[in-house]
């Protein structure tokens, strides 16, 4: 595998992201960055398609690593759980 694409994706707590992999991709590393690293919940996501809300889906914090593979790459989606303060999400796409 090689690193296809890196890019940095920046979200709030107003509307749930999805990924935009690159063609070719089929594994993407992801580290999620907060201004607020006292939160236990900095934001949810979710890989079923659906959207995730500031109370429902998987939790992550301040420099928690996911990894996303395949079809997921495509149903992915998260979003920020305190208002006014914008996330990070640091992707590294592999094909």
């Amino acid at each position: 595998m090689r690193v296809l694409k890196q890019v940095t994706l920046t979200f709030d707590e107003q509307q749930a992201v999805a990924l935009t992999a690159p063609e070719g991709a089929i594994y993407a590393e992801l580290v999620l960055e907060s201004d607020d690293i006292s939160s236990i919940v900095s934001a949810r996501f979710k890989e079923d398609g659906t959207s995730p809300t500031a109370l429902e889906g998987m939790p992550l914090n301040h420099f928690s690593v996911l990894e996303v593979k395949g079809i997921n790459l495509t149903t992915f989606k998260i979003i920020a759980t305190q208002a006014g303060n914008p996330q990070r999400l640091n992707i590294q796409y592999y094909g």
